[in-house]
């Protein structure tokens, strides 16, 4: 009778439900900066055209930090590399990604879409796209290499 009593003239309640709500609030965001932590899984592409439709959509997004997944990594490098491999990742610098990404970006038409790529001997592709009005435009996207069964940048 006396804590509904001090509730009832104190405010009480109010002070309670906020004090669950600021509970429950801080275990959803502990939760999430959890699983925001975790690693994000890399995409695996079967086939140049999907890596190129990939690095389009990245372009097209300014996402940055996918476009840097399609990148081989530090264990691919050595396996494909060799000695080579410390030199080409200490070149992957994040503004050489950004310059990467924001070179395709800019030669991309607007209202294009995507059209599949143009292979070349040396080992380096261009994405294929077409613009608003059906013309076809080839934007150099760089080197690819295959690493088991999927396809990455290099």
């Amino acid at each position: 009778m006396v804590f509904e009593d001090w509730i009832n003239q104190t405010n009480g309640g109010l002070i309670v439900a906020l004090l669950l709500c600021f509970l429950l609030w801080s275990l959803v965001r502990r939760r999430d900066e959890v699983e925001s932590n975790r690693p994000k899984s890399r995409p695996g592409f079967l086939t140049l055209q999907e890596l190129g439709r990939a690095v389009f959509m990245a372009a097209r997004s300014g996402d940055i930090s996918t476009y840097k997944t399609f990148f081989i990594s530090g264990k691919e490098a050595s396996d494909i590399l060799g000695y080579q491999a410390n030199a080409y990742l200490e070149s992957r610098t994040n503004q050489a990604y950004m310059d990467s990404l924001l070179n395709i970006q800019q030669k991309i038409p607007e209202k294009s879409f995507y059209d599949g790529v143009k292979e070349f001997k040396n080992g380096h592709f261009a994405l294929r796209v077409k613009d608003h009005e059906g013309r076809i435009h080839h934007v150099r996207a760089g080197g690819f290499i295959q690493t088991g069964q999927f396809w990455r940048l290099r």
